[in-house]
């Protein structure tokens, strides 16, 4: 594994981390920051079921250690939005990678 040249981290998006629920019931998040150097996958995903089918549109995000700026921690049930579309954070994964001379801080993040 290499490491990911600056060149190919050409997306941006704006980050709203949860922060729980307020009195209503309804989703409070904090301030929203801009994300840049990051990598958008667009995926379209379908489902079928025994009353309905159709198309579930999904992306993946990659966030690089010291290269995406900047540097999150990210939250489940958080707010993404990009492309004037808002997203919620599905999962999130942190993946560590080491090898000869280098390290590699990965976050990936699945929005729904």
């Amino acid at each position: 594994m290499v490491d990911i040249p600056i060149e190919m981290l050409t997306d941006s998006f704006v980050y709203e981390e949860y922060d729980g629920i307020d009195r209503s019931h309804a989703p409070k998040y904090k301030k929203p920051i801009t994300v840049e150097n990051a990598r958008i996958d667009h995926q379209r995903k379908y489902y079928r079921d025994a009353e309905d089918s159709g198309i579930k549109y999904e992306a993946k995000i990659y966030c690089y250690a010291g290269k995406t700026i900047p540097n999150v921690e990210y939250k489940e049930q958080s707010r993404i939005t990009f492309n004037d579309k808002e997203y919620t954070i599905k999962e999130v994964y942190h993946n560590e990678v080491q090898g000869y001379g280098f390290f590699l801080s990965v976050y990936e993040l699945e929005l729904v």
